[in-house]
């Protein structure tokens, strides 16, 4: 579900979606239910099967790891390595970190 959110706020922010938060591309739809393990409310829950079977035949096609490669990032801080004067108490900023 994290990841369907981090997916879903990064579509937002490079403006993959409309004004409502919902992604313009029908098959990242159909990802972020899959993923974020989501029920649709009220009447929108009668295409909620058809988006399941569409997230998963984007799935399929590599449309979820393509997503998962631009906006899931794991952040891995060492902090066995890092110095004294490497972090800064008050927002305790690890220069250290790096990207996996």
């Amino acid at each position: 579900m994290k990841n369907a959110f981090k997916i879903a706020y990064g579509l937002a922010r490079d403006g993959k979606t409309d004004k409502t938060g919902t992604p313009r591309k029908i098959d990242h739809l159909g990802v972020l239910l899959a993923l974020g393990e989501m029920k649709l409310p009220g009447w929108q829950g009668l295409f909620e099967s058809v988006l399941l079977w569409i997230g998963k035949r984007a799935d399929k096609k590599g449309v979820t790891a393509l997503l998962r490669k631009e906006y899931v990032k794991n952040i891995v801080c060492c902090l066995a390595d890092a110095q004294p004067q490497n972090i800064n108490q008050k927002t305790l900023k690890i220069d250290s970190c790096f990207k996996t």
